[in-house]
């Protein structure tokens, strides 16, 4: 069993290119589950169609990849992934999915100058019936309640201050348009004041090292349209402001969504997977915000509590406990979660020479029904086939249940892992300490073991 453990810590090393080899492989998640419950990026540009229908009764994560290949004649890609799979539904290509708003369930968006949707829990693509203009195209927009504002005019070159933009709404209920302003300056929409009597504009560009804006705003009880500021800014030098800046309210933005029971919620806890995800604008007074349960790894809830995460399994009997300040990622394969200390991710250069600072650990549960007796044969029986290895196993006790704690001390570091076998499951706990500190990383696995509940 040892060489699982060697082959699981060469597969994270060289995944996070922190060493090229010298770790052991404990345990691999079965080939049909890999995707289930992770957040992922892109799949294979020929994967457009639906491969499970969301419905009201999903539960995961929405995000929308942001770099998709240029080269590709494939469209970019809404993700959601959930307990039984991932979903994928269409999008124009990456230059035009910058612009999203979320409104009513529905994913707003630019493309080619129109405004469209995708409604999250059917995938039904519609077209905001708004009078399509190829010359006059839609710059921006931003909905509140039932009406979209927008920007739309002839072609502005983007250093010209001569655009001539109108400024005007649409009622998604009504079907009706109305023809706030004409000759605007701007070509974005920044949001409303707070007290929603204004509705602000920008235009801005910028060149060689300098950017610079002018703001505008538009009143709504005498729809007056003026001027109200600018500013400029140079590398090296001070950013130069006259006049006001807009005092923007209510808008919000976020990297992704989480649902559950036909429900939207903005997560509290912003993670990081390594891809880059487009933000997606909504008014904060229409999603929930809070104590949100996030899920991780399929089935992980996780809730900060004090300055501790609780995460909990609840369908696989599992509890533990963090340091707030740790990172929480998406794991290997279904019924996995991997935590990372700060100074862990903190250090530059990944993957030349070793993990020089902090620590990762990694959660695996699996569907097996085994004993310590057996796990303990089949560390032995590795031990005859390979003398080499260097490592030690001793037995530890976890939530009550005994345990295998199996030591691996090979370059360029140790791994620590601890098998619980509990009825008819099998719970992996790996640590990965960095060589600067080894036998100070460790106490941080000891203090968490001692946090773990297996009911």
């Amino acid at each position: 069993m040892i060489q699982k453990i060697k082959y699981i810590a060469l597969a994270f090393l060289v995944l996070l290119a922190v060493a090229a080899a010298g770790l052991f492989f404990l345990w691999q998640p079965p080939a049909a589950e890999e995707k289930e419950g992770q957040e992922i990026t892109i799949p294979t540009p020929s994967s457009t169609v639906t491969d499970y229908p969301l419905t009201d009764k999903s539960v995961g994560s929405l995000s929308i990849q942001k770099n998709y290949p240029e080269s590709s004649s494939s469209k970019a890609i809404f993700l959601f992934e959930y307990s039984e799979g991932t979903s994928a539904y269409d999008f124009p290509k990456s230059g035009e999915v910058e612009n999203l708003f979320l409104a009513s369930d529905n994913l707003y968006y630019l493309d080619g100058g129109e405004i469209k949707l995708t409604e999250i829990f059917t995938g039904e693509g519609k077209t905001v019936p708004i009078p399509y203009e190829k010359e006059k195209p839609v710059y921006s927009f931003i909905i509140k309640g039932d009406k979209v504002y927008y920007l739309s005019g002839s072609y502005c070159d983007g250093f010209s201050l001569e655009c001539d933009i109108d400024l005007k709404s649409y009622d998604l209920k009504a079907g009706s348009i109305d023809n706030l302003a004409s000759s605007s300056r701007s070509i974005y929409i920044l949001g409303f004041s707070k007290d929603e009597s204004k509705l602000y504009l920008e235009w801005s560009s910028g060149d060689a090292g300098c950017s610079w804006s002018n703001y505008e705003s538009f009143t709504f009880s005498d729809r007056s349209l003026k001027s109200i500021g600018s500013w400029l800014y140079c590398e090296g030098g001070e950013k130069e402001t006259k006049g006001e800046s807009p005092n923007v309210d209510g808008l919000s933005e976020t990297r992704y969504l989480f649902v559950k029971n036909g429900v939207i919620l903005i997560p509290t806890v912003e993670r990081y997977d390594g891809s880059d995800k487009v933000l997606i604008k909504f008014n904060s007074a229409d999603y929930s915000q809070g104590d949100l349960e996030i899920l991780f790894g399929g089935n992980f809830i996780v809730k900060e509590i004090g300055d501790k995460k609780t995460v909990e399994n609840t369908s696989e009997r599992l509890l533990m406990k963090v340091p707030k300040d740790w990172e929480i990622r998406n794991g290997s394969g279904k019924n996995s979660i991997d935590f990372y200390n700060q100074e862990y991710l903190d250090q530059p250069g990944l993957g030349r020479g070793g993990i020089e600072k902090g620590f990762k650990l990694s959660v695996f549960i699996e569907d097996k029904k085994t004993s310590l007796e057996e796990i303990k044969m089949e560390e032995d029986a590795v031990e005859v086939e390979d003398p080499s290895l260097s490592y030690k196993t001793e037995k530890v006790k976890v939530s009550g249940w005994d345990a295998l704690k199996i030591t691996v001390s090979e370059e360029p570091g140790p791994a620590i892992a601890v098998k619980v076998p509990a009825g008819d499951k099998l719970y992996i706990f790996i640590f990965y300490p960095s060589l600067s500190d080894v036998d100070g990383y460790i106490r941080y696995f000891d203090d968490f073991l001692g946090t773990v509940s297996i009911k």
